[in-house]
């Protein structure tokens, strides 16, 4: 979980039951969730960004 967290830079923002559940929202729109128990992982899920090409440009580019 440490891994996890480290890598993230936060730790488990969720816990459920005996479930701690860290998740990342990236400015692209993509997002992960990482869940652990025991400070095991136990899953982990990825969704890519929903930014169009020229979102992903502007973005980039910092425009308004």
């Amino acid at each position: 979980r440490a891994e996890v967290e480290a890598s993230f830079g936060r730790e488990g923002d969720y816990v459920f039951f005996e479930h701690r559940i860290i998740w990342w929202d990236a400015d692209d729109g993509s997002s992960a969730d990482v869940r652990f128990l025991n400070d095991c992982v136990t899953d982990a899920t990825w969704h890519a960004s929903d930014e169009t090409l020229f979102e992903r440009i502007r973005r980039w580019l910092r425009l308004p």
